[in-house]
């Protein structure tokens, strides 16, 4: 009696043992399982993430040419009309159009003092396209007065789109920006009313925020 006893709880004890040892190896398969799920759902966020910074970067990458390639068309038509040559305004258009869909493109993802450059762009590419297209506006041949405001679109203009180069590459961790985009951003402003109005390059023309033009 007492061998069938001690034969019962041998075979109890290896029952429970097996049954813990198949609990154990469950919750141990469960819990690799439930690991390999967060390191998967981890690995795609990840992926997400590296996909949104490279659609971020083409397409900042794309504005920053467009705004450069803006510059260069629009200084040399304005140089080139002020020498009484033909200019290729068909490409100035181009150029202009290009800009204003990757701003458009571009307002909605870019960080507030990134955006806040970028408007004064566009704000100084206004009265940069309509001189150099000599649309909606009267001009004042006046060699000094076309020194002045050659001067702005050689200086301000041109440091506008240098620091949209700048902000888009801080916001992409690319170059830290370390300067205050506000001061800046007022100082262009200042300096591209004045080239507008105070130059005496423009004799009429509409107010030089509006890049509708």
């Amino acid at each position: 009696m007492i061998s069938l006893v001690v034969a019962l709880v041998g075979v109890a004890g290896t029952l429970s043992a097996t049954f813990v040892s198949q609990r154990a190896a469950l919750k141990s398969k469960q819990l690799d399982s439930a690991d390999r799920g967060r390191e998967r759902a981890e690995e795609r966020a990840e992926a997400e993430r590296r996909l949104t910074l490279e659609e971020k970067r083409v397409v900042y990458v794309e504005l920053n040419a467009s705004a450069h390639q803006l510059w260069m068309v629009a200084h040399d038509c304005l140089v080139d009309r002020h020498r009484g040559l033909d200019v290729d305004v068909a490409e100035l258009d181009s150029a202009r159009t290009k800009f204003l869909e990757l701003r458009a493109r571009t307002q909605m993802i870019l960080p507030n003092r990134a955006l806040e450059v970028a408007d004064e762009v566009y704000d100084g590419f206004g009265p940069a396209y309509r001189v150099a297209q000599r649309r909606w506006v009267e001009l004042n041949e006046n060699a000094e007065a076309f020194e002045k405001f050659h001067s702005w679109f050689d200086g301000p203009l041109r440091e506008a789109v240098t620091l949209l180069q700048d902000v888009l590459r801080d916001d992409l961790g690319v170059v830290p920006y370390t300067g205050d985009v506000d001061n800046e951003c007022q100082r262009l402003a200042t300096e591209r009313l004045a080239a507008y109005y105070q130059s005496g390059y423009v004799v009429v023309g509409a107010h030089p925020g509006d890049s509708s033009n």
